[in-house]
Order: C-alpha cells, then structure tokens, then sequence
C-alpha cells in the first residue's frame, strides 16, 4: 500500500523542520510512505488520488499541521480512502467531524496505561492532555 503519513512542525534555531517519529518506518516496513510536507501550496487532490490510505500522525499540534492534514484527510473522505488517527490524529478528526474531546489529567509525560485492542490489553506511553468522550458516529473505533 502507499501510505501518507503526516508529520509534526518542530521548531529549531527559528527554522521550522517537518519530523516523523521513526518506528514508523519500520512498523509499516514493506509499504510504500509518503511523508506529507506541511505545506498548504500543494496539490492535495492530487495526493488523494496517489494514497491508498493517510495516517493523521501523534505529536504536537500546529495551525500549519492541521490545516494541511484537514485538507488532505478532506480529499481522502471523498475518495472513501481509509484514514487513521493517532493520538493528535485521532482527537483532530473527532473533533472535526463532530465528535466530543475533552481535556484529562494524567496521561501526559510518558504515563503509561491501558488500552485494549482485539479485546487484548497492551500497555502503552501517554504524551497528551485529551480524550475522546465520544466518537463521531462514522467512526470505527479500532483502540480504547
């Protein structure tokens, strides 16, 4: 499959840096990825047409980031493309689409906790304040 992958804005000497979380690579090793610039002059049709499937990556959130991830996650709705969200993905399409996300204590910094998934439970590190209370209804929910 050829996956775009969104990537976080880091900010370094005054110069913004796009950046991937490299386990990426190898968790999605023999797939074709393309790493998404965060960029807003591309052509994001044409992307939709040339990905089989986008994950919304996790990480910081940015004005940049989200609008070009919302653009592109747009065009792969309308070609019915599968799209997942991670963490900061997760919480921006839910949000996006009419969702409930809200603000939780203890889970930021690395804490680790819980999450089932093929009713197996894994535990995982935690970087964020926000969860999801609800779901947009066209939601599958793949991880609690």
């Amino acid at each position: 499959m050829k996956i775009g992958l969104s990537q976080r804005v880091l900010y370094h000497k005054d110069r913004a840096y796009d950046s991937i979380e490299q386990s990426w690579y190898q968790y999605l090793e023999g797939h074709t990825l393309t790493l998404v610039p965060n960029r807003t002059d591309q052509d994001f049709r044409q992307l939709a047409d040339t990905l089989d499937a986008l994950i919304i990556t996790g990480g910081d959130d940015s004005a940049l980031r989200r609008v070009v991830e919302l653009k592109l996650a747009t065009q792969m709705m309308i070609r019915c493309k599968p799209i997942i969200g991670i963490c900061h993905g997760c919480f921006l399409l839910t949000n996006t689409l009419g969702g409930i996300v809200d603000e939780t204590e203890g889970h930021s910094n690395g804490v680790l906790h819980n999450v089932k998934y093929n009713n197996e439970n894994y535990l995982v590190n935690s970087y964020h304040g926000l969860y999801i209370v609800e779901p947009h209804k066209t939601a599958t929910v793949l991880a609690v």
